[in-house]
C-alpha cells in the first residue's frame, strides 16, 4: 500500500507518468487525471480540496537507477515491484518507507533526509533556488485526514469572506460619472453644475467630454492635460 501511494495516481490508480502534480497533502496525480476530474466534477470526496489546478503543482520525479526495467511488473495496473523513482540526491527510493518532500518553487522532490543535510533549510538542494517554508510538501504523510480537515476549513472560511465582500460591493452606491469626475479634480459637483448652466461655463463643461483633437498615448496624459488637473484649473472654481 505505502508502495502503491508513491507510485500510481492516488485519483485513477494507474502508473504516475508525466506530468504529475502534487497536492496540500503531499498525494501524487497524473496531472490529466486531475483535470478530467475538474471537467467532469467527479472528483471523489477524497479529492475535494482540489477545486482548481492552482491546488495541485507539477514535481518532477528522478527514476531510481535500481529500478531494472523500469519497474514495470505490474498488476491490474498497479505497480508491485520496486520503486520506480528515487531522491537526486541521496538515491534512496520513493518507496514510501523513506520520508519525501517535494518543493513547489522548484518542482524538486528529494528524500527529507538529503534536504535537511544538503545547504540550508531555505534553499533548494537540487537547484540552490531560494525557497520558503510553505513551498515545501510533506509526500503521504500520516496524517492526511487532519491535513484535509484543516484545508478544507479554510477553503470554507475564504469562500464565506469572498461572498460576504461581493454582498457589501452590491449595496455600496454608485458613483455617476459627474461624481467620478468632480472627485478626481477635487471639485463639488454643484459647482460643475453650475459651470455647466453659465454661459462662462458652457465651454468648460463641454470640453470635459468632447473627443480631444490631441492623440494621448494612455490614460494618465489625459488626466493630466483635463481641466482641474495639475496643469490646469477649472475656471470659475
Amino acid at each position: 500500500r505505502a508502495l502503491e501511494r508513491t507510485q500510481n495516481c492516488a485519483i485513477s490508480g494507474l502508473p504516475l507518468v508525466d506530468p504529475v502534480v502534487c497536492c496540500a497533502l503531499g498525494i501524487l496525480y497524473n496531472k490529466e487525471a486531475v483535470m478530467l476530474g475538474l471537467l467532469n466534477k467527479d472528483l471523489g470526496e477524497a479529492f475535494q480540496h482540489i477545486t482548481s489546478l492552482k491546488d495541485v503543482f507539477e514535481v518532477d520525479l528522478v527514476p531510481n537507477p535500481e529500478a531494472h526495467g523500469g519497474g514495470d511488473v505490474q498488476t491490474s495496473g498497479l505497480n508491485v515491484s520496486i520503486a520506480r523513482f528515487a531522491c537526486p540526491i541521496s538515491q534512496l527510493p520513493l518507496n514510501g518507507v523513506y520520508k519525501f518532500v517535494a518543493i513547489k518553487a522548484t518542482r524538486a522532490v528529494v528524500s527529507d533526509k538529503a534536504f535537511k543535510e544538503v545547504g540550508s533549510r531555505d534553499e533548494c538542494p537540487v537547484t540552490g533556488q531560494k525557497i520558503e517554508g510553505d513551498e515545501i510538501v510533506e509526500l503521504a504523510p500520516e496524517n492526511v485526514d487532519e491535513l484535509r480537515k484543516v484545508i478544507l476549513a479554510e477553503k470554507a472560511a475564504n469562500k464565506k469572506k469572498s461572498k460576504k465582500r461581493k454582498a457589501v460591493d452590491e449595496v455600496k452606491p454608485k458613483v455617476s460619472g459627474m461624481e467620478a469626475i468632480a472627485r478626481r479634480m477635487k471639485v463639488d459637483v454643484e459647482k460643475i453644475e453650475q459651470a455647466r448652466q453659465s454661459k462662462e461655463g458652457s465651454d468648460v463643461y463641454k470640453s470635459l467630454f468632447a473627443k480631444p483633437d490631441k492623440k494621448y498615448k494612455n490614460a494618465g496624459e489625459l488626466l493630466v492635460a483635463a481641466p482641474g488637473s495639475r496643469s490646469g484649473r477649472l475656471p470659475g472654481v
